[in-house]
């Protein structure tokens, strides 16, 4: 089991965690990228993530499907039950939030530090969305679960899949369901 920090305001992302994806089937030499995530509770605003992909490419949009480079998150304040699923989708020019309504915020992020350049999303859940779907807020040593994957999907030596936690999916097991959840707990 993992474990999220609880934090009192804004998340401070440098002083969190890092969730670092290691498994990946990759399609082809340059198809090794970094990726990172952190995730925390903000008691102010919610559950928040922030997921970056650091890859070799430096000049996506000259790539013949670079749209297909994606970002998936699911996850479920519920994992005990067959209960709601959330599930933000990202590539480097849209993000798909599932939540319909657009209740979850996304929001895209694009930058360079001294790790090289990268992108992602940062997501938050906020407190009134948490409270209507488990009559409160979340609190220390509740236990929730979620899963990050990376793909992208070319003719190129730029093909790789990854998950976070578990074992890595293969193309043919798409769509990613509740089945490869990792559960965290809230400290």
């Amino acid at each position: 089991m993992n474990i999220i920090w609880i934090q009192e305001d804004l998340p401070n992302w440098d002083s969190l965690p890092v969730f670092t994806m290691k498994n990946f089937v990759k399609g082809g030499s340059l198809g090794k990228p970094f990726f990172q995530a952190r995730a925390c509770y903000s008691e102010r605003v919610g559950l928040c993530f922030k997921l970056c992909a650091y890859e070799t490419i430096t000049y996506y949009k000259q790539l013949p499907g670079y749209l297909n480079n994606y970002i998936e998150l699911i996850w479920s304040l519920k994992p005990q039950e067959e209960g709601i699923v959330h599930k933000v989708v990202a590539n480097m020019d849209d993000i798909e939030n599932g939540d319909g309504e657009n209740l979850i915020k996304t929001e895209k992020i694009l930058g360079e530090d001294l790790q090289g350049k990268f992108w992602g999303i940062q997501i938050i859940m906020p407190n009134e969305l948490i409270e209507a779907e488990i009559n409160r807020r979340l609190k220390a040593d509740d236990v929730f679960a979620f899963n990050i994957f990376k793909y992208w999907e070319t003719n190129l030596e730029y093909n790789h899949w990854g998950q976070m936690f578990g074992d890595v999916l293969q193309k043919k097991n798409k769509p990613f369901s509740s089945d490869s959840l990792c559960k965290l707990i809230s400290i």
